[in-house]
């Protein structure tokens, strides 16, 4: 698609709506260079992918529908791991594994304090 003023207008509306460059370029039909190019040529600057995550957050529909992505995700990997929550963001990545195994063979409480003492150990050599 070329540069056209309804296409300029698109991209401006999008903007505002909080999309991503890529997001722009699939809806328009261009690629995401394009959109650059285009955005720099009108002035218009585009968002970083935390502000525009800010501003699709102020859309209480779009606060619902991540919501409800991310207790599908929470939800998945429960039953993956066959345990009553996921694991707390506290725990290392190396160690997520060490925690779900404690968790089912011993529940939630014994595994958080088996790896804050596996987190202690670490820190202390």
């Amino acid at each position: 698609m070329k540069r056209t003023p309804e296409a300029i207008a698109r991209m401006k509306r999008l903007i505002e709506a909080g999309a991503l460059t890529s997001t722009i370029a699939r809806d328009i039909g261009v690629s995401p260079a394009s959109i650059i190019k285009w955005a720099k040529r009108e002035g218009v600057r585009l968002m970083t992918r935390s502000e525009a995550g800010k501003c699709r957050a102020k859309d209480p529909g779009e606060r619902s529908r991540l919501a409800e992505l991310s207790r599908r995700g929470g939800e998945a990997l429960k039953r993956k791991w066959g345990l009553s929550s996921i694991v707390p963001h506290w725990v290392p990545s190396d160690l997520s594994d060490d925690y779900a195994d404690f968790a089912v063979l011993y529940g939630e409480e014994c595994a958080a304090s088996r790896i804050r003492q596996m987190k202690a150990e670490a820190l202390a050599c």
